[in-house]
């Protein structure tokens, strides 16, 4: 069901009887009427899609403002809300998260500043910082508790997962809980735990040393894979962002990390070093993309944040040395293709070891859930005790691992975390039924 409705009337009248069906009118009424003041509603599938006025600079309420996209699932006002943060864009109609279906309640789900169409007309970098994004969520979520007065719970994957813990270290008192998937805390600009944790810790060595070869074959046969990659490259439309050499060799140690991070960690699909170059080329299909202008372009907000707060990777070339061409430091970097040089901003580190700090040894109720493949668990947070913090690591899971990815007393132990700091009771028949 697709419906865009233009008349506020109209609109109350539809949601009354639908969306908020379980709700008092006076109490509904108001909602609707301080939402509408906030800019241009839509109602899509029974969600509400708000325009959500913020300052660039919450340090300057009265200045510049933007209008960030935020998206409500509306249940039943007196059950809890997650806060889905999104690290990136959002959009209408997405899925609800599985807290939310697991707990049948609200879901709000905010898209990240400086990601469009919630970005400035005229945009000064200046203000895209994990301070200001965290204000951000806290202006949402402290309007939204005029009219939801039961639990909130934030969560995320990935970069979602980091905004929600940033959220957290600004704003502990918003979210009663936080539930983190596959979020890292990177302590350097290029952080060094990540590819000793892939050569040493994902798998086995066996199959560590199978990818290795295979993309050693990559760089070896590169004249008999480029007619492939080539082909790929003009049926996109795109270009690439520096020479042919370097991209290709970069995307080549990019496979490792991406085939972990997302793959099904079935050995066998990667074949041998001698297969047939049109064989060899299918796994690495789909990595060049990453180096082309459009992805670029696209994930400005993303890498201006890598690069100046919140950290990145580059690539080892140990394994490749005698075999690389264009990439020559021991660590290749991204940086010179992915960072605009007018930004002209050096990597500050003191954020993020402060929100490490304390996400180790101060938070109180959060779950961190990883994937033991995915190389994004390297710079993983681990609790250190002193708090009722947890963390969960999948075996075997990589950037897609969350609650319904464990079984048995592993699944168990989060669920009752998760009922006893937000007094539910969760039907376990529910949660077996979303699998």
């Amino acid at each position: 069901m697709n419906k865009y409705i233009k008349y506020i009337p109209i609109l109350v009248l539809l949601l009354s009887s639908i969306t908020f069906g379980q709700v008092e009118g006076d109490k509904a009424a108001e909602f609707l009427k301080d939402a509408t003041n906030k800019g241009k509603w839509e109602y899509d599938s029974f969600e509400i899609s708000l325009n959500f006025e913020q300052p660039v600079n919450h340090d300057d309420p009265d200045g510049q403002k933007f209008t960030q996209r935020v998206f409500i699932k509306h249940v039943d006002f007196n059950k809890p809300v997650v806060i889905h943060d999104r690290g990136y864009f959002s959009r209408p109609g997405g899925p609800k998260t599985e807290l939310t279906r697991m707990l049948n309640c609200n879901e709000v789900e905010i898209e990240h500043r400086y990601f469009a169409p919630s970005i400035p007309d005229s945009v000064d970098w200046n203000y895209l910082t994990i301070e200001q994004a965290a204000a951000d969520q806290h202006a949402v979520v402290q309007w939204l508790k005029k009219y939801y007065p039961g639990k909130f719970i934030a969560t995320g994957g990935s970069k979602g997962g980091q905004t929600a813990l940033f959220h957290e270290y600004f704003y502990p008192d918003d979210n009663d809980v936080v539930v983190a998937f596959v979020a890292p805390i990177n302590l350097e600009m290029e952080d060094s735990r990540i590819w000793p944790f892939i050569y040493d810790s994902i798998s086995t060595a066996e199959n560590r040393e199978k990818i290795i070869n295979y993309q050693r074959a990559l760089l070896e046969r590169r004249e008999e894979v480029q007619p492939f990659v080539m082909k790929e490259i003009e049926e996109s439309g795109d270009s690439l962002l520096a020479e042919y050499d370097l991209c290709y060799e970069l995307a080549v140690m990019e496979f490792n990390f991406a085939w972990w991070q997302y793959g099904s960690g079935d050995i066998g699909e990667i074949p041998p070093p001698d297969a047939p170059a049109e064989i060899l080329y299918k796994p690495f299909k789909g990595t060049i993309p990453f180096f082309m202008a459009a992805g670029r372009d696209m994930m400005d907000a993303f890498n201006y944040q890598a690069y100046t707060q919140i950290g990145f990777y580059c690539y080892d070339t140990a394994p490749f040395k005698d075999l690389l061409i264009a990439a020559k430091d021991d660590c290749a970097s991204s940086k010179p293709l992915f960072y605009d040089h007018l930004w002209n901003k050096p990597f500050d580190p003191e954020p993020m070891a402060k929100v490490h700090d304390f996400l180790v040894n101060k938070a109180e109720r959060v779950i961190f859930i990883y994937g033991g493949n995915d190389p994004w668990t390297a710079p993983g947070v681990w609790p250190s005790g002193k708090t009722s913090s947890f963390r969960m690591t999948k075996k075997g899971g990589n950037h897609g691992t969350g609650i319904l990815s464990f079984e048995g007393e592993e699944q168990e132990r989060i669920l009752t975390a998760l009922e006893e700091w937000l007094d539910v009771k969760i039907s376990r028949r529910r949660v077996a039924r979303i699998k």
